[in-house]
């Protein structure tokens, strides 16, 4: 069965479904996912003094484990399935006129997203385009990253700390590896990416149906997990400062460290780059709401 929290609230309304939408486009196809493959820092803050004579300089850190993972990690997907295995009592989406099979869908995202969202193509060029992204979603909705799903996302640029008088700080050259990604983010057309989420669903809801979630769990829900932390991240203008107790950074102040991984990531984006995402997001939630679009409907597997 499919990990989700029991806890959840099973009432969905219409901004939440927007929201989801909004998350999945966002995330799941726009590439925000390249924010995923960057350190967690650990949980627990600290504020020790490190006796560390201010030197006004930049220096770059390879002390982030997840980091390190997602540079040198070449562990690959499982072999791709032949079918979808689901429970009797499970649903999957009817095949849609038009679209590929899953598992020879590769060409056709790419082609679709590339020739919509030009800046989107250094995304694109991997493989199993659909079930990565999905899986990346149903990790990321249960507060987990498993390494192995966002790999092929990879910076070539390591994450740089900068100190002054007042001690350690993340580097404006760090904010910047984050650049390109928060302005082809900004340059989608919000028509277009309402349409291209439409058009791709059917082949995302094959993936989301091994999960084998109970039958009151949709595909939204899942996102919806992962969904208002973008736009609930708070933006930081100024330093953002850091501790190094032992081998790895934390944020020195606790309430930063105390954030979910989801916001932490987005802080180190920078608050210009976060402004725009979340600008877009916004843009996203007006044009969703215009549109009403609505989910594709479920068939039966056939017994």
């Amino acid at each position: 069965m499919g990990r989700y929290d029991q806890n959840r609230n099973k009432k969905s309304n219409n901004t939440a479904f927007i929201i989801a939408i909004l998350v999945s486009l966002l995330t799941g196809i726009s590439g925000t996912y390249y924010i995923l493959t960057n350190f967690e820092l650990p949980k627990e803050a600290e504020t020790t003094d490190l006796g560390i004579e201010p030197t006004n300089k930049t220096t770059i850190s390879k002390a982030f484990p997840d980091e390190q993972k997602a540079v040198n990690l070449s562990e690959p997907l499982p072999p791709a399935k032949p079918e979808i295995l689901v429970r009797n009592n499970d649903k999957i989406p009817a095949q849609q006129d038009g679209l590929p099979d899953l598992l020879g869908s590769d060409n056709y995202v790419r082609q679709t997203l590339a020739s919509l969202f030009p800046g989107l193509a250094q995304w694109l060029n991997t493989d199993r385009l659909i079930r990565r992204y999905v899986e990346i979603i149903n990790d990321f909705a249960q507060g987990t990253r498993i390494v192995k799903h966002v790999s092929f996302l990879r910076f070539d640029e390591y994450f740089t700390v900068a100190q002054d008088e007042n001690g350690l700080y993340i580097a404006p050259k760090s904010f910047a590896r984050y650049n390109n990604l928060a302005q082809t983010i900004h340059a989608i057309d919000v028509k277009a990416a309402v349409a291209v989420y439409q058009k791709l669903r059917p082949l995302m809801l094959q993936v989301f149906a091994e999960f084998n979630y109970p039958d009151d769990i949709t595909l939204e829900n899942i996102v919806n997990k992962a969904a208002g932390e973008i736009i609930a991240t708070p933006v930081l203008d100024g330093n953002i400062t850091l501790v190094r107790p032992s081998v790895f950074y934390k944020f020195a102040d606790p309430k930063l460290e105390a954030l979910n991984p989801v916001q932490k990531q987005m802080l180190r984006m920078g608050a210009e780059n976060t402004r725009l995402i979340q600008n877009k997001c916004r843009e996203f939630l007006v044009e969703l709401a215009r549109s009403d679009v609505k989910a594709i409907d479920y068939q039966e597997t056939p017994q």
